[in-house]
């Protein structure tokens, strides 16, 4: 499973990730460290070999997408053919940020989608695949939760972990399955939610102007932004 990102506690995994981006030239370009006679075919096969493994694992499984506006956006139905090989139990959508492989490969900020952009993604996503929904939402790190199913009952999402139910398993020597110890998702951190998944036990600070809602407003917010020494933020 070399491919994988995992949470381990003790001799039992709490959950499996796997983090990417789409198998694309860009991915291509910004990896180092490609073994001697690696190619793009090469790694396209060992990526969908870790999406067979993923499929195996009884524990709890997540795939987390990095969105690129502009180079891995256009095609959430070529999303859904990865993702539905893999089976995850959450799909966890995410906008890129600002980060050192931006000078790399020429990428700017409008490549960073906005909050409503990877919210519009992530329902074109459930739209192209069978036994998902978009469950949850976090503004503040601009990621949408998608779900599957079989963790909603009676219209209630149980998206979170039991964290003490699985120690008491793991010191018992039980193995779970991911069903086996789920939490209730509360309401704040559901899709729709006032806050936009922001805890209440925290301390928000908002922005004296709204960041834009879609990626085309982004330079007349620029052109409108007022002195820095005029900038203030709102404490919640």
């Amino acid at each position: 499973m070399r491919l994988f990102g995992s949470f381990l506690v003790h001799d039992l995994i709490l959950l499996f990730i796997h983090t990417f981006l789409l198998p694309t030239s860009l991915v291509f370009k910004i990896q180092d460290g490609l073994s001697v006679g690696d190619t793009w075919v090469t790694r396209k096969e060992r990526y969908m070999e870790s999406m067979d493994i993923l499929a195996t694992r009884r524990e709890r499984t997540v795939c987390r997408l990095t969105l690129l506006r502009g180079e891995n956006m256009a095609g959430p139905a070529e999303w859904a053919q990865v993702l539905q090989r893999a089976r995850p139990n959450f799909i966890e959508v995410k906008g890129v940020t600002m980060a050192g492989l931006f000078q790399k490969t020429g990428l700017g900020t409008m490549n960073m989608p906005t909050h409503l952009e990877v919210k519009d993604f992530a329902q074109q996503l459930c739209e192209e695949m069978t036994g998902y929904q978009l469950a949850c939402e976090h503004e503040h790190s601009n990621s949408a939760l998608v779900a599957s199913e079989a963790f909603r009952s009676d219209e209630n999402w149980k998206t979170w972990i039991d964290f003490e139910g699985f120690a008491d398993a793991m010191a018992q020597g039980e193995t779970l399955s991911a069903l086996e110890y789920t939490a209730a998702t509360p309401s704040w951190a559901l899709l729709g939610s006032p806050s936009e998944g922001f805890a209440p036990t925290e301390t928000r600070q908002l922005r004296a102007r709204a960041r834009p809602k879609w990626s085309e407003e982004k330079e007349l917010w620029r052109q409108q932004r007022p002195p820095a020494a005029s900038c203030s933020y709102e404490v919640r």
